[in-house]
């Protein structure tokens, strides 16, 4: 029998034998399982370590001033191991318009601090150098409008970053003056600043929105005092934002900042451990399962097969057929049938993955959230699918094959 009659024999008889069409079936339940499960424990895991290293967020800390010291404490911080920076919060981000306005985006963009310290890994460009004044660094999928709150982004009008290299633009803000008569802002002078975009990051890559710039400390901190925001005193904002140089040493720094006296130390961005670790729990037991399941089921299906086929084993071994013979023909057989389950099983996670990338999951990609299937789920699940009942059936078949013609027709009539 050539390759050709014996792919068609085996595949024809899964749907005339019952046992053969419910392992597959199983089997193919379970390798969907296998590939839904790892293939969202690994996105899972890159998403955690991409963003919690590259976000600067993330070794941000939020320290409540002393309201007691007339610089609210920042002197005693600022000299502390292992701190980059320390400035009020208010000099954080600023909201303001810009040239990039035209009939299809508002142009609102949001300036973030910025300095060689705190700035974004560069994918295009270069980063910040102590002397830089007026010069950005800007997504590479850039959305100057408010939408990218929302993540509502009409892909036509994104600019992409490669048109921004180099080239400048320009931001408005008006001064906000409070009359303590009425109790109301009023608007006063109108600024306008150039800024040369000089670097490109990938703004996913640290959960920051598509219209989100990092601009120069001391550009920040002169567009706030113009605008008026710093006028009210410091007393009236609720914390510094301190910059630790690494993750490593979040905890170090912590506790030297409760030593000196200072409260509500925080981490500003904070990612759940205890819901990092039951999702990291939840996908080893449910492998785990997995992985049993398939032995048993692989286990079961060759027992029953061989013993109803132990008539035909043993005529075959009358007509002169070896045991390799033997056992070459139901392994061969088996191991077409699960690799069959392996790559169908792959091409409907791959569909369906495909699908929900590109429709209801579009979205995530604006949040940090690069989906994709690498080979950790590809390799784990054959071995799930394939090597693992593989072993298993090749024990089973060989216990079978190896025995003597008249312990086979016996079985047979015992059946």
């Amino acid at each position: 029998m050539n390759f050709v009659e014996f792919f068609k024999n085996t595949f024809v008889g899964i749907f005339r034998d019952k046992r053969k069409f419910f392992y597959v079936v199983v089997l193919l339940f379970c390798s969907l399982i296998a590939f839904s499960i790892l293939a969202f424990k690994n996105n899972f895991d890159m998403y955690v370590n991409e963003t919690v290293t590259k976000n600067i967020g993330f070794r941000t800390l939020s320290v409540s001033p002393k309201q007691d010291k007339e610089d609210l404490g920042l002197s005693e911080l600022i000299p502390l191991d292992h701190v980059v920076d320390v400035y009020s919060f208010m000099y954080g981000t600023m909201s303001v318009e810009s040239s990039f306005k035209n009939e299809n985006v508002e142009g609102t963009i949001e300036l973030l601090y910025g300095s060689p310290d705190i700035q974004p890994n560069v994918i295009m460009g270069r980063g910040f150098k102590s002397d830089d004044s007026n010069v950005a660094i800007c997504p590479n999928i850039f959305y100057p409008d408010s939408s990218a709150y929302e993540l509502q982004l009409d892909n036509k009008y994104v600019i992409n970053g490669d048109s921004l290299l180099n080239n400048e633009f320009e931001v408005y803000y008006t001064e906000s003056i409070f009359d303590f008569d009425t109790n109301t802002f009023e608007e006063g002078k109108k600024f306008t600043k150039k800024f040369k975009v000089i670097g490109i990051y990938d703004n996913t890559s640290v959960m920051n929105f598509n219209n989100q710039c990092y601009i120069m400390s001391n550009d920040i901190k002169q567009m706030v005092s113009e605008v008026g925001s710093d006028n009210i005193g410091e007393n009236s904002y609720p914390y510094f934002d301190l910059v630790v140089d690494n993750l490593d040493n979040i905890e170090e720094v912590m506790g030297k900042i409760k030593d000196l006296g200072f409260r509500n130390v925080s981490v500003k961005n904070y990612f759940d451990s205890d819901m990092l670790q039951t999702i990291e729990v939840s996908s080893i037991i449910v492998v785990t399962i997995l992985v049993f399941l398939t032995i048993i089921i692989s286990s079961s299906y060759i027992k029953k097969l061989v013993i109803n086929d132990s008539w035909k084993i043993g005529m075959l071994k009358t007509l002169g057929y070896n045991q390799q013979d033997v056992l070459k023909k139901y392994f061969g057989e088996t191991s077409l049938i699960n690799f069959f389950i392996y790559l169908f099983s792959f091409l409907i996670f791959g569909i369906i993955f495909l699908l929900l990338k590109f429709t209801i999951l579009s979205f995530v990609q604006y949040i940090g959230v690069n989906i994709r299937v690498s080979l950790f789920p590809v390799i784990v699940t054959f071995i799930i699918i394939v090597i693992i009942p593989l072993i298993t059936m090749f024990y089973n078949i060989y216990k079978y094959c190896k025995q003597n013609i008249i312990d086979l027709l016996r079985k047979s009539d015992q059946k």
